[in-house]
């Protein structure tokens, strides 16, 4: 039986902040497949899977934490670092999950004061070079909700937050730092309430000459833009990654793009438009 060749597109999709109704940033995955039987895929959008060990030691999983924190936290959320005095600190990483998670219901309650649900993602680690335990959490920011009541509810030592500030590319750097590769043991754990990163599959938007192209092309170019723009026009790119795998001879290409600020504003004043028209409808019917 033949083998056939087809070029996969993954699309990943972030919600983000934004409140518009196309996702804020996406992520797209190309590369060459081979299968005996092939039937090319199409698939709508489903959550991507979320992995069962929350341990930020291998790709996949520092993948996963990013994008899950990019489809929930952006520009104005808070990066909050806490850590210990010396009369407070914990002697294992258990007792000082045991600290953060007590932090936590702290935090729930101010928030719960100001009628409104706390999001969040923390990290556990140790200090390079003293090895001291600390964590880094990202938290949503609210309307009535004090920044002083939050590093206040800690009580273990320094508490410092900082508004998320967007650069190129969304809060990428941001999360790349917090899940930079593990010297040990390092989790990240979340609140339920996330919004789950999506995913797509096709095997149809790309040609294989289309994708020949785009390995000759280098990744800064012109035309590397003029391509994804063109074909994802409310997105600029922000950049391109290619990796020749070295065993299967084959290339692998990721791009990075974030929704167009101009079209924000485009949906978000067709919601509103929309909205009043609903409320006119329904006056007029009652």
């Amino acid at each position: 039986m033949a083998m056939r060749m087809g070029i996969r597109e993954k699309t990943y999709y972030c919600q983000g902040t934004s409140e518009s109704k196309k996702p804020d940033y996406i992520e797209i995955d190309m590369f060459p497949f081979y299968e005996l039987k092939y039937k090319p895929q199409r698939s709508g959008k489903k959550n991507v899977t979320s992995p069962k060990q929350k341990k930020l030691n291998n790709k996949n999983s520092r993948r996963y934490f990013r994008l899950l924190a990019k489809s929930n936290f952006g520009q104005n959320d808070y990066h909050l670092t806490l850590s210990y005095t010396e009369d407070n600190l914990p002697l294992s990483v258990p007792e000082a999950e045991k600290e953060v998670q007590k932090f936590i219901r702290r935090l729930k309650r101010v928030y719960k004061k100001a009628d409104k649900l706390l999001k969040y993602i923390y990290i556990t680690e140790e200090g390079a070079k003293k090895a001291r335990l600390h964590h880094h959490l990202l938290v949503n920011a609210e309307a009535g909700v004090d920044r002083n009541a939050i590093e206040k509810a800690w009580g273990k030592g320094y508490a410092n937050s900082v508004r998320i500030q967007l650069e190129h590319g969304g809060i990428d750097g941001l999360v790349t730092y917090l899940s930079k590769d593990p010297k040990g043991r390092k989790t990240y754990i979340s609140s339920r309430n996330l919004i789950k990163p999506q995913e797509s599959v096709s095997d149809t938007k790309t040609s294989r000459k289309q994708f020949k192209q785009l390995t000759l092309w280098p990744e800064d170019c012109e035309d590397m833009q003029k391509h994804f723009e063109q074909k994802h026009p409310a997105y600029k790119l922000v950049n391109v990654e290619k990796y020749y795998n070295e065993i299967t001879c084959e290339w692998y290409i990721r791009a990075k793009m974030e929704l167009r600020e101009e079209y924000k504003r485009k949906l978000q004043s067709k919601g509103k438009s929309v909205s009043k028209n609903r409320k006119g409808a329904k006056r007029r019917n009652e």
